[in-house]
């Protein structure tokens, strides 16, 4: 490659990619290679070469960490920019809020007037919902805390409603009991920070948040990450579904706790 090609094709990643309408909005399944990836988004409307576009993807190393999920474009984003949203999975999300003094009915009538949304509940009893979200025989008037709810196309209706339910608050409320090991027992210990048995956000912060976290909590990212796992290394593995997370576990939590 002559230096006038590279800066040329510097150049090209850098600017605003040409597109047919305002924005381009793509859903990606698991599985689709990265030509497809690049087709896929010229047909959707980025006046471009799909060709080029591969070329790119190929390049710079990271065509394989192309993410499933449904990304949005503009006429400010770069083929670069395009690459990194992919990548980071930082996915065009979709909302539906809840007022404060709706009814539960109030409530299921507004997910159901969502088109991004699957409705999973459909025909389904205020009971049979609440069992399938671990509460079985709570009443579920006053259980689903009235504000705007962030979610990927196409999760369903059940997942917005779902707990909090992370392990760091239940481990906090158990305070000095706590012995290393987490138990179901425990996850079904109410304390005012059991996130498996009290929706909402804990009274308090736990422990000591530093500036990352408090920043994370008033901006928090445009994620379709529903689950986390301690990696066992400081950092966690974030999943978008229950069959990922699920798999994240046994990589990252079973394994580690199999003898030799």
């Amino acid at each position: 490659m002559t230096l006038a090609t590279f800066a040329l094709a510097w150049w090209w990643v850098d600017r605003p990619l040409p597109l047919m309408k305002s924005s381009v909005e793509l859903s990606l399944e698991a599985g689709t290679t990265p030509r497809e990836v690049a087709q896929r988004w010229v047909d959707a409307g980025v006046d471009t070469s799909p060709w080029l576009l591969y070329q790119w993807f190929r390049l710079s190393g990271q065509a394989r960490k192309i993410r499933a999920g449904t990304y949005a474009v503009d006429m400010h984003t770069s083929a670069r920019a395009l690459l990194d949203k992919m990548v980071q999975g930082d996915e065009s999300l979709e909302s539906v809020r809840i007022i404060e003094g709706w009814t539960f009915r109030q409530v299921r009538a507004e997910l159901a007037r969502s088109p991004s949304l699957r409705p999973a509940t459909a025909g389904w009893s205020d009971a049979q919902i609440m069992t399938a979200l671990g509460l079985a025989g709570t009443p579920a008037e006053g259980q689903f805390f009235p504000d705007t709810y962030r979610f990927s196309r196409g999760v369903s209706d059940l997942a917005v409603l779902m707990p909090l339910q992370t392990d760091p608050t239940v481990i906090y409320g158990l305070g000095e009991s706590f012995d290393g090991n987490l138990r179901k027992r425990d996850l079904l210990a109410d304390t005012p920070f059991n996130t498996y048995t009290r929706r909402g956000l804990p009274p308090t912060p736990i422990a000591m948040p530093g500036w990352a976290s408090l920043r994370a909590a008033v901006n928090p990212a445009a994620t379709s990450a529903l689950y986390f796992v301690a990696r066992g290394d400081g950092s966690s593995a974030f999943s978008a579904s229950l069959a990922d997370h699920n798999r994240a576990v046994n990589q990252y939590q079973r394994k580690s706790t199999k003898g030799p």
